[in-house]
């Protein structure tokens, strides 16, 4: 890039700073207390000082180079951007301004007004979107995540949208992400520029086109994913044994952030995942899955009959962390006891907002009654059908191989430190409590009592066992 051009390029952002901070101050600038600072070096981390007005003008005169959070502390957004950094050939910088421009048209089609930034000269390309208000983080999270949902049919490997979590309240730090600013590149001389219609702009038009913004209504973003319609009631479901109710909806409200254009791999894992909790989940599998291009409901039924228990450990858990990578957020749990209504509730806009559910059948509580606590531990231990009662001792089967490289059968007598392993493993302790919030009477988790697995030891009596 020739020296002229270079000298333009400053100037043209260095003479509108101060316009240039006042609109990230208005616009952009959700998180206050602290910024992200970029090393000319090439390193970047949290700074620990208040993005001040002086900051944001040292950055837009070249001064300084920062990031921007994209949460506050409040789990509030003004802004989303999608960030497409695969630049080791020049067919991926190709591809991530074709994608940018996929994203453009995609969010004009929603009435968004869509900026892609040339952010360093070398085919990192972030795509912006400006917000005239805030909004909750978990909203932008998921409509971010919901924009880029086919990036790897479009041909790359990586992506990254902003904000990249749905809430930093439970964080260590509270900080979340932060993505630099438009204006010079840290390491190197360049400017940022924006597509215009068909091609870059000057820096002149680029800055001109940045100050024009002035965000758009958040209630542009669509209803997504396609939630299913709330029920008239709560929803019931049956207790632990096999599938239950509460597993299918919560199966069903997750599915409803992931894609059936997701990839043949990942797709395949859901149907396992799905498998993994019943047979009964198929229709569940065929339904989600008739929203791709390239949809056939006998490849799902086929494909089906080739999964199996285990799928190589993938089970709903896997199906609830793909979906919460896309945004989906876990409801909340509660647990009341064995007896008592149990159900499935949701807010207004139809997703599962809260879980009631019988306290855990592996759960003991800690009472007075030494016995009835043991009693407890007994009947949880029994379920596995693994133990054995030995002359009035807890054992269990061993297998070794012998010296006639034959495996034999042996018998292990548990001792004090086994039990204390074996019941830690599988008992979950707890008394109730009161909520301080709610007032509502909830379970406490303990760690596991001395006292119990001592009593266990010596108990003799194994019911069940």
């Amino acid at each position: 890039m020739s020296t002229a051009v270079q000298n333009d390029c400053f100037t043209a952002w260095q003479s509108q700073f101060c316009e240039l901070a006042e609109l990230t101050r208005t616009r952009l600038d959700i998180k206050t207390d602290r910024f992200g600072i970029y090393s000319p070096r090439g390193g970047a981390q949290w700074g620990f000082e208040e993005l001040s007005d002086t900051v944001l003008r040292q950055h837009f005169h070249g001064r300084r180079t920062i990031g921007l959070g994209s949460i506050s502390p409040d789990d509030e957004c003004l802004w989303i951007a999608i960030d497409a950094d695969n630049h080791n050939t020049d067919t991926a910088t190709n591809i991530n301004l074709n994608y940018a421009l996929v994203l453009r048209e995609r969010l004009q089609a929603l009435r968004f007004r869509a900026i892609i930034e040339d952010s360093d000269g070398k085919g990192s390309i972030h795509t912006w979107v400006f917000f005239n208000r805030p909004i909750l983080a978990k909203t932008a999270h998921r409509f971010a995540k919901w924009l880029v949902r086919d990036f790897k049919s479009h041909g790359l490997e990586k992506i990254e949208s902003f904000p990249k979590s749905p809430s930093v309240k439970n964080t260590e730090k509270g900080c979340g992400n932060y993505l630099r600013v438009f204006g010079r590149h840290h390491k190197r001389p360049h400017w940022s520029r924006f597509y215009g219609e068909n091609d870059w702009l000057t820096q002149e038009d680029s800055v001109q086109l940045l100050l024009s913004l002035s965000g758009d209504d958040p209630a542009l973003i669509p209803t997504f994913p396609e939630q299913p319609e709330p029920p008239s009631k709560p929803q019931k479901y049956m207790a632990a044994g096999s599938t239950s109710d509460r597993d299918e909806a919560l199966a069903r409200d997750a599915l409803g952030c992931l894609h059936p254009d997701c990839g043949y791999d990942d797709w395949v894992k859901i149907g396992q995942a799905l498998h993994s909790s019943s047979d009964n989940l198929l229709d569940l599998w065929i339904e989600w899955s008739a929203g791709s291009k390239d949809f056939d409901a006998d490849e799902c039924r086929s494909k089906w009959t080739t999964f199996h228990r285990g799928n190589g450990g993938v089970g709903l858990g896997t199906l609830f962390y793909m979906a919460e990578s896309n945004g989906w957020i876990r409801p909340q749990r509660k647990y009341v006891r064995v007896g008592e209504p149990t159900e499935v509730t949701r807010n207004e806009d139809g997703e599962i907002d809260v879980i009631t559910e019988e306290i855990p059948a592996n759960a003991v509580e800690l009472v007075l009654d030494e016995k009835c606590v043991n009693d407890q531990v007994i009947t949880v231990l029994a379920q596995s059908g693994d133990l054995y009662d030995h002359n009035g001792q807890l054992a269990v089967i061993q297998y070794l191989e012998g010296d006639d490289n034959e495996t034999h059968a042996a018998i292990h007598v548990l001792c004090l430190p086994g039990i204390r392993e074996l019941i830690s493993e599988r008992c979950r302790f707890y008394v109730w409590s009161t909520d301080k919030e709610t007032q509502e009477e909830v379970p406490s988790w303990q760690r596991i009592p001395r006292w119990v697995y001592e009593g266990v030891l010596v108990r003799g009596v194994w019911t069940g066992i």
